[in-house]
């Protein structure tokens, strides 16, 4: 469904899922599609050293990083402020912003989120909420539904369904997480991607709809899905590495971490500087499985420090510092939640 005219309101569509869903993977394609041209992005983080807005490659001039929190915590005010600093950076430059993609981080819960939207007369009167869309991994989708309530809700609120990495799962997998997805979500449809869908135009918001219905809103914001807490013991550790690697050493660090923190590795992301490779080279990984690393155009600066950060489920920053040590790597640690 296209804009209704009479809204001049500005469409805000917002991407959420759990960590390592492949957000990002979704988001950067259709930053290139004909109806995001012009589009503002807002990328929230976890940790204090930001990886994921290196990621995204978007050559507009309004990008901003909102890497203090979780958008549903203490950085709901900086979502409003983020939002008004846009709309009056673009109205002193005398042009108009069409549309604003928002990329949650994988631990946010949608209902503060909604409720900005809902109840904030400044955003209100400027900003409309077009869309929620949800990415869910095929993956780890089914184990990660059970063990984390923040996933959940992200399905429940959703009004766009994205199943990812389809293409890693076998068929009765899929199947029975679309049935554990329509369970939550009866209502939106559920589309699949592989890792890099042909055509992501078509995959996701082909058109930018109007805003989703107030009654809605109204019915899942009073709803036992709109209680919001964090999972307890999940905690992100982010580290600078100055010395660069090597591909071997590289591949036995991950190994290690691999073997020992698999099953509470809930995401890990990285810049790392490999020794004889000009550009920066990007590191993906979720529990037991790494993806094929890939390159970066260039350096976000000068000082060409490898850059990682992991998030864990549970008391196990003690032997990721192990792992480190026993691989004889030096870091600098910069902990955050």
């Amino acid at each position: 469904m296209s804009i209704p005219d009479t809204d001049p309101r500005i469409p805000v569509l917002v991407l959420t899922g759990f960590l390592g869903s492949g957000k990002s993977t979704l988001l950067r394609p259709l930053l290139q599609a004909p109806q995001f041209a012009g589009a503002a992005v807002i990328v929230n983080e976890m940790g204090e050293i930001p990886i994921d807005h290196l990621l995204i490659d978007y050559p507009g001039e309004d990008i901003v990083l909102l890497d203090n929190g979780c958008l549903c915590c203490a950085l709901r005010s900086d979502l409003s402020e983020a939002l008004e600093r846009l709309y009056r950076t673009a109205a002193r430059d005398n042009r108009t912003i069409p549309s604003v993609l928002v990329e949650t981080t994988g631990l946010a819960s949608p209902a503060p989120i909604v409720r900005t939207f809902a109840t904030e007369r400044n955003v209100k009167a400027r900003f409309r909420l077009a869309s929620l869309a949800a990415a869910v991994d095929a993956e780890f989708g089914e184990a990660t539904l059970k063990a984390h309530q923040e996933a959940v809700h992200q399905v429940v609120f959703a009004d766009e369904l994205v199943i990812t990495k389809a293409d890693k799962a076998e068929p009765s997998r899929l199947q029975a997480l679309s049935d554990e997805i329509r369970r939550l979500n009866p209502h939106a449809p559920i589309r699949t991607s592989g890792k890099d869908p042909e055509r992501p135009a078509d995959l996701l918001w082909e058109r930018i709809p109007s805003a989703l219905p107030a009654e809605r809103w109204a019915r899942l914001l009073t709803g036992p899905q709109a209680a919001h807490h964090h999972a307890h013991g999940v905690e992100t550790c982010a580290f600078e590495v100055t010395e660069p690697f090597d591909w071997p050493r590289l591949a036995d660090f991950l190994g290690r971490i691999v073997d020992e923190l698999a099953p509470a590795l809930l995401r890990c992301k990285g810049v790392i500087n490999i020794a004889g490779v000009e550009k920066p080279v990007v590191i993906h990984g979720v529990h037991h499985i790494f993806y094929p690393p890939e390159t970066l155009e260039e350096w976000p600066d000068a000082s060409r420090r490898s850059r990682l950060v992991f998030i864990l489920d549970g008391a196990n920053r003690r032997s990721l510092l192990d792992i480190f040590a026993a691989a004889g790597i030096a870091i600098m640690e910069s902990r955050a939640a």
